[in-house]
């Protein structure tokens, strides 16, 4: 996402975390019709410990869900070798990765060109960007599963590699953590964890896209109007910079509108 487009989610997102409280306990429409979708739909495998799930969530949207078998496949962060960016594909082959999504958030210090990350990024032990104390949450690439907390004053010690991003749609234990829907629909990425569970989620939506809430609601337990079930979620980069990229399965792909400054890569152990 460039700063233009990033200066646009910022207000959209402001009016959203500071709108009217919405009822809890109703999944919103276009959450309920994709999960009566995905539902219908069979998880396929891809490869031992890897599967996918693709379902129309209506009104143009495609939903693409990735589950993924941390025992067989370690989830890590990459990072742009080219100032300006890089694509899914790109540091999916960089990595020898068999997929690879869109990262955290970054800006540019001309059109397109030096992207930096924008929220805390750390990677091989430091720090390439400063930390947003209470807003959102951190991806915790430890060497045997992926992990979810809030953002804090204080970021987790003792961890090489994380990643910031926003926001988090449910706290660990699966607490609900979102109460607005004012967002604009448009593509999504984000990725969850499941409870008692080495398994996690990839998920990404194209297409017209569905709006944060309506994709966070979709990451909630079943009897809660939700799919996937899971312990914590939470959103990475959207828009634009939403991107997939599977091995030998060029129909699964997702071509972004614009070169990420990094990414979250899927590799087998």
């Amino acid at each position: 996402m460039n700063l233009k487009q990033a200066a646009t989610w910022l207000l959209a997102a402001a009016a959203t975390f500071s709108g009217p409280a919405l009822a809890q306990d109703i999944a919103p429409l276009r959450t309920a019709e994709a999960a009566t979708a995905l539902a219908a739909a069979q998880w396929i495998e891809l490869e031992p410990g890897l599967q996918v799930k693709r379902a129309s969530a209506g009104a143009g949207a495609m939903i693409t869900a990735l589950r993924i078998d941390q025992d067989r496949f370690r989830m890590a962060l990459a990072v742009q070798d080219n100032p300006d960016g890089q694509s899914a594909d790109g540091f999916a082959q960089d990595a020898g990765a068999v997929l690879a999504v869109n990262g955290g958030f970054f800006g540019e210090k001309a059109d397109g060109k030096e992207l930096y990350s924008v929220g805390l990024l750390r990677i091989g032990g430091k720090t390439r960007s400063a930390n947003w104390k209470t807003t959102g949450g951190y991806l915790i690439f430890a060497k045997d599963e992926l992990g979810i907390e809030p953002a804090s004053p204080e970021p987790p010690a003792g961890t090489p590699d994380l990643l910031q991003s926003k926001p988090l749609m449910i706290e660990p234990g699966g607490k609900w953590a979102m109460n607005t829907n004012q967002v604009p629909a448009r593509p999504r990425t984000a990725v969850c964890t499941l409870r008692d569970d080495s398994t996690a989620i990839v998920l990404v939506i194209s297409g017209a896209g569905l709006t944060l809430y309506e994709t966070g609601w979709l990451m909630r337990q079943k009897q809660e109007g939700g799919h996937f079930g899971c312990d914590a979620a939470l959103a990475l980069d959207g828009g634009g910079s939403t991107q997939l990229w599977v091995k030998d399965r060029d129909e699964l792909a997702v071509e972004g509108e614009t070169a990420v400054h990094n990414a979250l890569v899927v590799i087998r152990r």
